[in-house]
């Protein structure tokens, strides 16, 4: 093996200190990263003609593989901006010499499985393909199964992710260990966990999730979704400040579960488009087009109105209601005569005093003083003279579970949203709400509060959570409260929300 590595350009290349540290100089990590993952991706051999460097072997005009996309390449180029390239070009390139060369009569006791992409470059190197073909592995490896696949690259596990995690699967199944030296109990863990590659990990799993445009009733509304759905759909809904980003954490527990999640940005939100200035259109409209099949709808803050509505017209295409920190409310919510004139519903549905107020400050200085102000206990009032944007500075840390990426994510979206629609839906359209004096669900509802909610100290929801008011129109309601949890408590607790979430689930298949 040592032999066709030195025999081979591309090796001697990386091989050679100093050469590819600067080659590489010459860029910046995610032009690196992305010329490496355009060579290696092809079934040629990348070789480097007398005068050239590895990295003059693709530019710009060459397209990505049509599986890696750029947001792949941002979490490498991430990741290799804070490693740098020293110790991968050490390790392995530099260190080939080390392989041991006295296991010519090695003898594996374990099965082995090897997996190769029939359009990996690596195939085309000195006797590999013999290697492979020719019986000379199984000499060395008696329990050995090879698999081909047939329009493989060198990264097949990326490419063809679906086939590669069917073959491992099955390989894991058909030898599942039903020994263990000790009682697993009591072994520590192998590794410490590292925040870094906890990071690195929900970074990868978040690739995951696709992004697409559905014209709907005249808007391109920007849905982002999840999993296979053998289980049934799950349809989230956000509220204000929120976007899809909200659910990041619902999603990718219940795609892990079964279940196809769809997140979409509201119209006039994140990545959707702006409706008219004028609309007439009432938005549970729009989830009539979106909701195609029966699903369960969950909704967050004022997303949890037009989930209720929803499975109020159309109980045959909702299995089940998941909210969190709206109730039910069977009129129009009014503050006017109950809640003082600084109230913050009462501000901002003030045609021009919030978009004075915001515009004050840069879009990420809005979002954040509104992520903390609302989770917080207490229900944010501006005195006299003050205006919302002056409860909170810059002093004020974020709470301790958002981070400052995830202030970036959100200022990003609302950098193109601005918040024109956000404020008119639904702070200038709650009078809109329909009367439901009469309204009786036909499916299940379960209502996810947060005991630390501010939302609790606004007039009548407690009563009307803890008081049973809910109950005569949801024959069918569980309410579990978490006592630490706040407002936006799917962001700040997910696994106790995505525990009771996917018991909610289970508890209603869409099957039944």
């Amino acid at each position: 093996m040592v032999e066709f590595v030195r025999s081979n350009n591309l090796f001697l290349r990386v091989q050679e200190t100093g050469r590819a540290e600067a080659d590489f100089g010459r860029y910046d990590v995610r032009r690196v990263v992305r010329t490496i993952y355009v060579l290696f991706s092809g079934a040629e051999i990348p070789i480097a003609k007398e005068g050239q460097e590895t990295m003059d072997l693709a530019d710009l005009s060459t397209p990505l593989p049509e599986w890696f996309t750029e947001e792949d390449l941002d979490v490498y180029a991430k990741l290799y901006e804070k490693t740098g390239f020293r110790y991968p070009l050490r390790m392995p390139y530099r260190a080939i010499r080390k392989i041991p060369t006295g296991g010519l009569d090695a003898k594996f006791q374990v099965p082995v499985f090897i997996v190769m992409g029939e359009k990996d470059y690596a195939f085309k190197f000195p006797g590999l393909e013999a290697a492979l073909r020719g019986g000379a592995m199984d000499n060395f490896m008696p329990d050995l199964k090879v698999t081909y696949i047939p329009e493989g690259c060198h990264f097949v596990q990326e490419q063809f992710p679906e086939q590669v995690n069917e073959l491992l699967l099955a390989f894991l199944k058909d030898h599942l260990t039903c020994h263990r030296s000790r009682d697993v109990r009591e072994s520590p863990p192998l590794f410490q966990q590292d925040p870094t590659l906890e990071q690195s990990r929900q970074a990868a799993m978040a690739q995951e999730i696709e992004h697409t445009h559905l014209p709907i009733r005249g808007i391109n509304l920007h849905v982002a979704q999840v999993g296979r759905g053998e289980l049934g759909t799950v349809v989230f809904l956000h509220g204000f400040p929120e976007i899809w980003y909200s659910w990041r954490h619902q999603m990718l527990a219940v795609a892990a579960a079964g279940y196809r999640a769809v997140a979409p940005d509201c119209r006039g939100y994140g990545l959707s488009d702006q409706p008219p200035e004028q609309e007439e259109e009432e938005a549970s409209c729009v989830w009539d087009d979106l909701v195609a099949d029966v699903a369960f709808l969950v909704g967050m803050d004022f997303g949890a109105m037009p989930a209720y509505e929803f499975a109020l017209q159309h109980p045959e295409r909702t299995r089940g209601v998941v909210c969190l920190g709206v109730p039910f409310s069977p009129v129009p919510f009014s503050f006017f005569h109950t809640m003082p004139e600084g109230f913050y519903l009462l501000r901002w549905g003030e045609p021009g005093r919030a978009e004075a107020d915001f515009g004050r400050y840069d879009v990420r200085r809005v979002v954040r003083t509104i992520y903390v102000l609302f989770s917080g206990a207490e229900i944010p009032i501006a005195k006299e003279g003050q205006e919302i944007m002056d409860l909170a500075d810059l002093s004020t840390p974020l709470p301790e579970w958002f981070t400052e990426e995830d202030l970036d994510a959100y200022a990003k979206l609302y950098e193109k949203s601005g918040f024109r629609y956000p404020l008119q839906m639904p702070y200038r359209s709650l009078h809109k709400m329909p009367q439901r004096l009469d309204a009786k669900f036909q499916v299940p509802v379960l209502m996810v509060m947060g005991e630390k909610d501010y939302a609790f100290k606004l007039p009548g929801i407690e009563a009307a959570l803890r008081g049973g008011a809910m109950e005569s129109f949801m024959p069918d309601l569980k309410i579990p409260y978490i006592p630490e949890g706040s407002h936006f408590v799917q962001e700040q607790l997910p696994e106790q929300v995505n525990e009771l979430l996917l018991a909610f689930l289970k508890d209603h298949p869409v099957a039944a």
